[in-house]
C-alpha cells in the first residue's frame, strides 16, 4: 500500500455536512481512511462567509429547511447517527477553541462532532457545552474547559486557521485540500477518491479549460 497523502481538513462544528464528511473520511468503506495523512484545522465558518461576502445556507429561509432535510436524509443513507440540535445556526466558538486547546486531535474532534450532531448538544448552550465537556472527560469539568479556551494562544490559532484557509481559497466547510486541490462538501468524496487514484485528473485539457473560464456577466450589489 502506498504512503498516505498529506491533506488538510478545514471544518466548523456548525456544519452538519462537516460532521457527515468526518465520518466518511474515517470510514474504511469510503476508501479514504488509510489514504490521507489528515491535518485538522478548526475555523470559524462565519469568518469565511464575511470574507467572501456570502450567506450561510441556514441564513436563507427556504434553503434552511431544504438543508436540514437533506442532511437528515444523507445521514440515513450513510447510516450515521444524527440528531439536530434544538437551534441552528448556533455559536460554535467555544467548541472550536476547545478543539485547539486539546491539540486538534482526531479523538477530540470525533467526540465533539458526536456530542453536537449525534446527541444534539449545542456548544453555545450552558447545558450543551457541559455535556460536550463531559463526553471529553476534561479534568475540572466546565471550569477546566473554560480556562483552556480563554488562552490567547488558542484564540490566535483559531484566527490563524481562518487566515490560512482564505489564503488557500477555501470558501466553505467542510473542505479537504490535497496537493493544492480543493474538495468541498460531503458530496465531493467520490471526486476526491478519483483524484487519489488519478493524480493527473485535473490536468486534462477539459479540466484546464474549465479552470480558465471567466464570467460573461456579473451581479451588481
Amino acid at each position: 500500500m502506498s504512503q498516505p497523502r498529506p491533506a488538510t481538513f478545514y471544518f466548523d462544528y456548525i456544519s452538519p455536512y462537516a460532521y457527515l464528511l468526518w465520518h466518511r473520511l474515517n470510514d474504511p468503506r469510503a476508501l479514504l481512511a488509510d489514504r490521507l495523512d489528515l491535518g485538522c484545522r478548526p475555523l470559524l465558518f462565519a469568518g469565511l462567509l464575511n470574507h467572501w461576502g456570502q450567506k450561510g445556507p441556514a441564513e436563507i429561509e427556504g434553503k434552511r429547511t431544504h438543508t436540514y432535510r437533506q442532511v437528515y436524509r444523507l445521514a440515513e443513507q450513510l447510516a450515521i447517527p444524527f440528531k439536530m440540535p434544538d437551534a441552528h445556526p448556533f455559536n460554535p466558538l467555544a467548541a472550536l477553541r476547545l478543539t485547539i486547546a486539546l491539540g486538534s486531535t482526531r479523538e477530540a474532534i470525533s467526540s465533539i462532532f458526536n456530542s453536537v450532531w449525534a446527541k444534539g448538544h449545542r456548544p453555545d448552550d450552558p447545558a450543551g457545552f457541559a455535556a460536550i465537556v463531559a463526553d471529553l472527560a476534561i479534568e475540572g469539568g466546565v471550569a477546566g474547559a473554560m480556562e483552556k479556551i480563554a488562552s490567547p494562544q488558542v484564540k490566535k490559532q483559531l484566527q490563524d486557521n481562518g487566515a490560512e484557509a482564505v489564503d488557500q481559497k477555501v470558501f466553505g466547510v467542510p473542505t479537504v485540500i490535497v496537493d493544492g486541490e480543493l474538495f468541498w462538501g460531503v458530496d465531493s468524496v467520490d471526486m476526491l477518491v478519483h483524484f487519489l487514484d488519478h493524480p493527473d485528473y485535473f490536468r486534462s485539457d477539459e479540466m484546464r479549460r474549465i479552470g480558465d473560464i471567466l464570467p460573461s456577466a456579473s451581479r451588481r450589489a
